[in-house]
């Protein structure tokens, strides 16, 4: 398997987990020690434990209707690569709907004892104005 396919594979998983209301199985993705900042820089987390117990927090409080990727990019350069992807995600928390754009930003370091070869050391998300929006850096 090629680490292309490796890094979106565990990235896919994880999606598939939280979507599916499996948040617990999003620890595969994430080293022990990963660091998260929420969109706006207001939460950081650090550790798998806090990591997980957010989506289990989400999963708690949300049903999620949809939540598809709309365009992705990574980049590998040795034991570290960096992916990047846009999402749409529809949501209803409490009866109120939500219908988002955002761009997820890892950082993944080769990690030969993880399932895939691979694990998320660092996770950032940014909320996109509207579907359109392109990748920092893309052509």
């Amino acid at each position: 398997m090629t680490d292309e396919t490796a890094i979106w594979t565990a990235i896919d998983r994880a999606n598939a987990a939280w979507t599916q209301g499996r948040p617990r199985d999003v620890g595969a993705l994430y080293h022990a020690d990963a660091v998260h900042i929420a969109p706006g820089i207001a939460t950081r987390l650090q550790g798998r434990g806090p990591m997980v117990e957010s989506y289990e927090v989400y999963d708690a409080a949300a049903r999620t209707e949809h939540f598809e990727v709309v365009r992705r990019d990574l980049t590998v350069r040795g034991d570290t690569a960096i992916a990047t992807y846009v999402f749409h995600v529809v949501y209803t928390i409490e009866g109120e709907r939500y219908d988002e754009h955002g761009q997820e930003i890892m950082v993944l370091e080769r990690a030969p004892d993880a399932e895939l070869g691979w694990l998320a050391v660092w996770r950032h998300q940014v909320a996109l104005p509207e579907a359109g929006t392109s990748l920092a850096g893309s052509a």
